[in-house]
C-alpha cells in the first residue's frame, strides 16, 4: 500500500492471493467496501461463471465487455461507458453518491 497525497493504493500480495489490507491511518471505510463486494458474492460468481465459460483473446473481450457493462448498467447510480478511451473492450463506471467521502479506484485487466 502507498500513500500518495490524497490516495492510499491497496493491492493483492504480489506472487499471491491474499489481501493485503495494510490500514494507514482511519482506513474503517475499507471494511466497509470489504462487506459490501462480499455481499455480491452470489451476483459476483455468476457473472464470473459466464465469463470464464466463453474466453475470449487479448482486446477481443466482446462478451465480456458486455456482460460486464450490463450487469452495472442494471444497477441504479452508476453511469457506465462502453468502448471507454477508443478501446473497443475497456469500459469505465462511475458511481456517484453525492455525498462526501473516499474516492474509490477499482482497475482491473481481463488477462495477463
Amino acid at each position: 500500500m502507498m500513500e500518495d497525497d490524497d490516495y492510499v493504493i491497496v493491492s493483492l500480495g504480489e506472487g499471491d492471493n491474499t489481501n493485503c489490507w495494510q490500514h494507514v491511518g482511519d482506513t474503517s471505510y475499507l471494511d466497509q467496501i470489504s462487506n459490501a463486494v462480499e455481499n455480491l458474492g452470489e451476483t459476483f460468481w455468476l457473472l464470473n461463471r459466464q465469463i470464464h465459460e466463453t474466453p475470449e483473446l487479448a482486446f477481443k473481450e466482446y462478451k465480456t465487455h458486455d456482460a460486464l457493462t450490463a450487469y452495472l448498467e442494471t444497477h441504479r447510480g452508476w453511469r457506465v461507458t462502453r468502448s471507454a478511451y477508443g478501446i473497443e473492450t475497456a469500459w469505465e463506471a462511475v458511481y456517484d453518491s453525492g455525498k462526501a467521502g473516499p474516492v474509490v479506484s477499482f482497475n482491473a485487466e481481463m488477462g495477463k
